[in-house]
């Protein structure tokens, strides 16, 4: 039984783009590892620890952001309320559209996809659409308990760094310079927390972007079909600490001053890094041929916004040149298009300085 399901195991990592390096050292760490009670032959405590790891580094964020959005709402910040809502439904979104893509290519003569509509399809993609972190969590189950390989765990874990932890880093920013709270706190109403609110908002700003950086990192090191390299990801913070820093800052001062003008902004960033991932995936760069294009692009022009990210589709992966060409695009045309508005933006300021409504929007630079 267990030589079936180390074959099995062999021929997903083949299908999936793994090289004969990866094939060896599974074998390798198969033979020297027995396999604990009840988990799968091959899993060591590495696996166990990286399952447990981002399976509760899910749940505990997406229910911060919950709790988060509650308190938008108490404060009366009902339209970033429903961003914050939307921001947390992205991932759940896309791990929903990807899996019917899945469901729909698996099909039997590719018929329509309402040809082939059951109620229990129906009752997989409601849970993945609204209980995403649960959904992770099935994951990580059937990871330890069925197929070692933490991959596919592990790339629909990103969802939630890359959409939604990213978002709600920027909408908190936004609100901390448009209001920033300086109200007291009771935390349980157990104990009473002197400028509560500020801190709590400061926390929440930390845990997102925390959770970003360790996400998008994961997901560099994913794109080259492997995990669990937590030095390498320590290597590539400052890079995209730099990156993301940046836009996110500049992006929230067309928030705080535009208003929901900025959203012209975040439109025109999303068709560009759309058309930018599509021209990277068909070119002649990466040396496969990538599935799920459309998939591919439309998620790209979302992630790929406040840093550089390259989305893929389950399963597959990219050589080195085609990530670097990526990268270097998104990092100019990016950069080029916000440095170009934040110029108009600051026109926009100093040509009538005496509007006191517009420069006080930002609680933090406006004093006017």
């Amino acid at each position: 039984m267990s030589s079936v399901k180390e074959t099995s195991f062999q021929q997903n990592l083949v299908n999936n783009g793994g090289n004969q390096s990866q094939i060896s050292r599974f074998k390798d760490e198969s033979k020297r590892t027995k396999s604990f009670c009840c988990f799968a032959q091959g899993v060591t405590h590495k696996t166990i620890c990286k399952v447990s790891l981002d399976v509760i580094l899910t749940i505990v964020d997406v229910g911060f952001d919950i709790y988060l959005t509650e308190t938008f709402f108490e404060a009366q910040h009902r339209k970033w309320g429903t961003a914050s809502i939307v921001v947390i439904l992205l991932p759940g979104i896309t791990c929903t559209v990807a899996r019917f893509i899945q469901d729909n290519s698996n099909c039997e003569g590719h018929r329509h996809w309402i040809k082939n509509f059951t109620w229990k399809g129906c009752g997989k993609i409601l849970f993945t659409l609204f209980c995403y972190p649960l959904w992770v969590f099935v994951l990580g189950y059937r990871t330890l308990t069925r197929i070692p390989d933490v991959r596919v765990m592990v790339h629909v874990k990103v969802w939630e760094g890359l959409m939604e932890s990213s978002w709600q880093f920027l909408i908190q920013i936004v609100l901390f310079q448009f209001r920033t709270p300086i109200g007291h706190k009771m935390p349980l109403g157990q104990f009473h927390l002197a400028y509560g609110e500020f801190w709590f908002r400061v926390v929440g700003i930390l845990l997102s972007f925390c959770a970003f950086l360790y996400t998008v990192t994961e997901y560099h090191i994913l794109l080259d079909g492997l995990v669990s390299q937590h030095k390498r990801q320590i290597k590539l913070v400052p890079f995209f600490t730099v990156n993301f820093l940046f836009r996110s800052l500049a992006l929230s001062l067309f928030w705080v001053y535009w208003k929901e003008n900025a959203l012209l902004v975040s439109v025109l960033l999303w068709i560009v890094n759309m058309w930018l991932t599509r021209k990277t995936l068909v070119s002649d760069l990466p040396g496969r041929t990538n599935q799920h294009l459309s998939f591919c692009w439309i998620v790209g022009g979302v992630i790929s916004q406040l840093t550089p990210a390259l989305a893929l589709f389950y399963g597959q992966t990219a050589n080195k040149k085609t990530i670097n060409y990526f990268y270097k695009r998104n990092i100019r045309m990016n950069n080029i298009l916000i440095l170009s508005v934040f110029s108009i933006l600051v026109l926009h300021l100093n040509l009538d300085p005496n509007n006191g409504s517009i420069l006080n929007r930002n609680v933090l630079l406006g004093c006017h």
